[in-house]
């Protein structure tokens, strides 16, 4: 499975670097298929106006960074969180990547290491 992530990090650092940006970035929304991971649940809408003014962020809150919750937007470091938490599991470095989530949060520049073998 770790050749499947290293692709799809790959995949994800290209879309990221042309402004791409899935907003919903966890384990139920990446499946694993024959040909490798492959991402469901692409929102065209991840921030919804509301008629009081408000934004409604449609994103699983553990991984949503704290810097895009305190904005109310949804952008690349949201789903750098969700893909590192997700990235450790697939690695079994955690056993529950919503809780870990905290651990993950992007402080820092996101390392492509995180797909190393242990």
């Amino acid at each position: 499975m770790l050749p499947y992530l290293e692709q799809l990090q790959d995949a994800l650092e290209q879309a990221w670097a042309s402004g791409l940006v899935h907003g919903d970035l966890n384990r139920k929304n990446i499946l694993l298929t024959a040909s490798g991971y492959q991402l469901v649940d692409i929102e065209p809408l991840v921030c919804v106006p509301l008629a009081s003014g408000s934004v409604y962020l449609r994103t699983t809150r553990p991984y949503l960074a704290r810097a895009d919750r305190e904005k109310g937007s949804v952008t690349v470091m949201s789903d750098r969180l969700g893909w590192n938490c997700f990235s450790a599991w697939i690695r079994e470095a955690i056993s529950r990547p919503a809780l870990a989530a905290s651990q993950f949060e992007p402080q820092r520049q996101w390392s492509a290491d995180c797909c190393a073998s242990r």
